[in-house]
């Protein structure tokens, strides 16, 4: 059941963000504390049951989660993933890669607050989940960069650098103006990763961006910040 369907089936004041059971030795749910972004609510086994429609009191409830990343992972890099397991001894991740279907890549253990870290390196901007007791949680996306690598030609006739995986398409070289940047020059991805701009590099800091076609399956990616002086 999604955690909203949930918080709005036992009245939570605000957005769902944890569930606290207390349970008699039996089994059977005696209390339950919700905890909404605006409040808690605490109701008996028994309400339970009745906003649910379950057939008894005797149940208990797993969450799982993960939270969403805004930043992508660069090619060849790893990346954490945050999230819950909560009510299950152990969970199961699951990964689907652009354009494919999904799979188990690692089997997570909750640390005691239920928190899990599990940590991924996708060649390919991917969606995960996390699969326990039956159920899946909201799957959260993963964007994957290229690697971009700029250099300076030790004449300082232009630029130069590479591209990992092969893609395709233009680079810009990019100089920081004020909080922005402007793209001063152009170049080819060449059939071995590689590009040359033939731009006089100035004084400044530069970077090198492509922006991959939609259907690559990777984001926008830029190169670390080169700067020059004199």
């Amino acid at each position: 059941m999604a955690s909203s369907t949930l918080g709005r089936r036992l009245r939570v004041p605000g957005r769902l963000i944890s569930i606290d059971v207390s349970a008699a030795r039996s089994g059977h749910v005696k209390n339950l504390i919700a905890t909404g972004s605006r409040g808690q609510v605490t109701l008996t086994g028994w309400d339970v049951r009745n906003a649910l429609g379950l057939r008894s009191t005797w149940f208990r409830i797993a969450s799982l989660s993960l939270a969403p990343r805004s930043a992508p992972v660069t090619y060849g890099s790893a990346a954490q993933l945050d999230g819950l397991a909560r009510g299950v001894a152990s969970a199961t991740l699951q990964q689907r890669p652009y354009g494919g279907s999904w799979r188990a890549v690692s089997s997570v253990r909750p640390a005691s607050d239920g928190s899990v870290s599990p940590r991924v390196a996708p060649k390919i901007s991917s969606d995960y989940r996390l699969f326990a007791a039956g159920i899946t949680s909201t799957a959260v996306r993963l964007g994957v960069a290229p690697q971009v690598r700029l250099f300076v030609a030790g004449d300082r006739s232009g630029f130069y650098g590479r591209v990992r995986p092969l893609l395709r398409g233009e680079i810009r070289i990019q100089r920081q103006a004020g909080s922005g940047w402007r793209t001063v020059a152009s170049a080819p991805v060449r059939a071995d990763g590689t590009f040359v701009s033939q731009a006089y590099p100035d004084a400044g800091t530069y970077r090198a961006r492509i922006v991959p076609a939609s259907s690559s399956g990777y984001v926008a990616g830029a190169s670390p910040v080169l700067r020059i002086v004199g």
